[in-house]
């Protein structure tokens, strides 16, 4: 209830259920209730949650599937009830949890499971080990820390899943404010681990596209990050000319002549057969006589695998390569209010400029730079331009994010390389495309804000 008041207030139904001799945890889980006198710490309740053999079984609901012929309470009510029983932050649970090394142990062995997770149980997961970093960051790095051989491999193939990435993997890096803020020390051991490298190795084309995108995001977090001993593995020309190959690579595709169209393949699903109506058995998601697959699922998600395309390649390694050249906030007392009024105010490029980056080394600059002529022919039109129909008019050959991301890059190369930078830019026709495309796509602002910075910075360099 609500309102409870003396004397008026109802009794929870889950006290009726610790009132018995013999009730079970399954007991508890059936009461709607549940989560909330978690939250309000109700004191037998919490005696009994933390017993090692109930957190046992709330770990078990989480990382284990369900028997074939169970019902769907035991499906999806348990493990998302013993989901939130983990996130209403119990630090008697938590310590029970962390005290056994086993059920630790068991929680991360999900991570065992070959790729892809399933979304939801994924998700279950991901949120109780994020909870972990958040409240009991020490004992929980400290297993990390210990285990970082098995574990960080396990992590990183794994980073298509979504919520691993944001809830787990983010936070090792320190790109959560709340742990870099108050356990700064708690992710150095980090950077003395080969994360980057095992991150690297996802941006491979035949990867899943959701795979590149989490991959890309996740090195920009480390570009990004506060952390600087990590983030500065990225600041490498090998790392940069890895990121140019993988970005310029050969698509994963049936086809390598037509790339235009994002490639859906059926999941293979091994060791899986069926019968049909006449006794026969064949794979699952074998093609019948007449070419059709009575098994196929189009609108399953799982079933399918995405691969990215030759422009989606070079997005995501472009944004990659962003992120590493562009200068960090002034280092300066200022307050947050006043950090947010700055990044709102024009010519916000010009003061961003002065400020030197950490990642931008000479040989980081200088390696982009060689990159240029192999980037540069990739901003051209299509062979076969493709129609866009807007409010305004029809594009015939659309700007694309690919190029829009080669032109941001030569942007942030043009502020941090200075004169160097420019007379490669202006050698390499970089300079001369940008401003064609900008004449090309008159109504295109994202287009033009870093063109603008490009000429800003010729100009004041006075070149």
């Amino acid at each position: 209830m609500f309102w409870r008041m003396a004397g008026l207030a109802q009794a929870s139904p889950v006290e009726s259920v610790l009132d018995r001799d013999d009730f079970t945890l399954q007991d508890l889980m059936e009461e709607e209730d549940l989560i909330q006198e978690c939250k309000s710490l109700n004191g037998r309740l919490v005696a009994f949650l933390r017993e090692p053999a109930q957190v046992a079984a709330l770990v078990d609901y989480v990382v284990e599937d369900a028997p074939e012929d169970a019902d769907e309470t035991r499906r999806f009510k348990y493990p998302f009830v013993a989901c939130e029983v983990f996130t209403c932050e119990i630090d008697a649970i938590f310590a029970t949890l962390l005290e056994d090394e086993e059920l630790v142990a068991k929680l991360f062995s999900y991570l065992d499971r070959p790729v892809p997770l399933a979304p939801l149980q994924a998700g279950y997961f991901s949120k109780v080990v994020g909870v972990l970093l958040s409240r009991r960051t020490v004992d929980t790095m400290k297993y990390l820390e210990e285990h970082q051989a098995d574990i960080l491999p396990k992590l990183a193939r794994h980073i298509g899943t979504t919520s691993v990435l944001v809830e787990v993997m983010l936070r090792l890096v320190g790109a959560d404010e709340q742990l870099a803020t108050f356990h700064p020390n708690a992710v150095t051991w980090v950077a003395d681990t080969k994360l980057v490298e095992l991150v690297l190795e996802q941006l491979q084309p035949d990867r899943p596209l959701e795979v590149h995108q989490n991959a890309g995001l996740m090195l920009q977090a480390i570009a990004r990050t506060a952390t600087g001993d990590l983030s500065r593995q990225l600041a490498s020309a090998d790392v940069v000319h890895r990121l140019v190959d993988a970005g310029l690579a050969t698509p994963h595709t049936a086809d390598e002549d037509d790339d235009t169209e994002v490639i859906i393949q059926p999941r293979k699903k091994e060791g899986v057969a069926e019968a049909d109506a006449e006794g026969n058995t064949k794979e699952a998601g074998t093609e019948d006589a007449d070419g059709g697959d009575e098994n196929a699922a189009p609108s399953a998600l799982s079933d399918v695998v995405v691969y990215p395309t030759a422009n989606q390649l070079l997005a995501h390694a472009a944004q990659v390569l962003i992120a590493i050249l562009e200068p960090r906030p002034p280092p300066t007392p200022m307050g947050i209010d006043a950090h947010m009024a700055l990044q709102g105010m024009a010519g916000i490029e010009s003061v961003m400029a002065e400020v030197e980056s950490e990642l931008a080394t000479p040989e980081v600059i200088e390696a982009c730079l060689e990159s240029l002529t192999r980037l540069v022919p990739r901003l051209e039109a299509p062979s076969e331009p493709a129609e866009l129909p807007t409010t305004f008019t029809t594009l015939k050959t659309p700007l694309g994010t690919h190029r829009l991301r080669v032109v941001e890059l030569v942007a942030s190369l043009v502020q941090v390389g200075e004169g160097l930078a420019l007379d490669a830019a202006a050698d390499s026709g970089a300079m001369a495309r940008c401003l064609e495309l900008f004449v090309e796509f008159p109504f295109n602002n994202f287009l033009h804000h870093p063109v603008e910075a490009i000429v800003a910075s010729t100009l004041e360099n006075g070149s």
